[in-house]
């Protein structure tokens, strides 16, 4: 079957657009997750023998670095790893202003000069808000969606090709 980069896009946009943290924590990662897995997936031999492993989020994400996944992204998904598995126990569940800057911090300079930039050409003409204003919960949703982002676009660009 084809790959569709927008198969889930509805659902995704959905999801957090209207989710609380919890929810957009851990269904967000969830749908990351899912995009790292399928990327690992197309760039090996014989992904049925990846079944065998039963890996999780931090082994998938370790095995597409070994397939060649830059590292300068691999930082901002294990920080949002981190982050799930906090709140996932609390009961007082919401993205903290110092996650949000974690997660923000995790991304290379030039990778966060890119997402707080694409964000203020999008949306923030119209709204004058610049990314660093937003609530801590919207700057966590901006960069769940953008990690997504960034593992279609490499799945897209390495179809059929090993990552490195």
């Amino acid at each position: 079957m084809a790959f569709d980069p927008q198969a889930d896009d509805k659902e995704f946009f959905a999801l957090l657009g209207s989710a609380d943290a919890l929810s957009a924590a851990i269904r967000g990662t969830l749908y990351v997750e899912e995009q790292l897995r399928e990327l690992v997936r197309e760039n090996v031999a014989y992904p049925e023998a990846l079944k065998r492993l039963e890996l999780d989020y931090g082994g998938w994400l370790q095995l597409a670095v070994a397939l060649g996944l830059n590292e300068d992204m691999a930082r901002p998904m294990r920080t949002l790893g981190t982050i799930r598995n906090a709140l996932a126990h609390r009961l007082d569940a919401d993205v903290s202003e110092q996650e949000a800057n974690n997660l923000y911090k995790a991304f290379a300079a030039d990778d966060a000069a890119r997402l707080r930039d694409a964000y203020e050409r999008t949306f923030g003409s119209d709204t004058k808000v610049r990314f660093a204003m937003l609530p801590a919960f919207d700057r966590f949703v901006v960069m769940v969606a953008s990690l997504r982002g960034i593992l279609i676009v490499a799945r897209i660009r390495h179809a059929g090709r090993s990552l490195g």
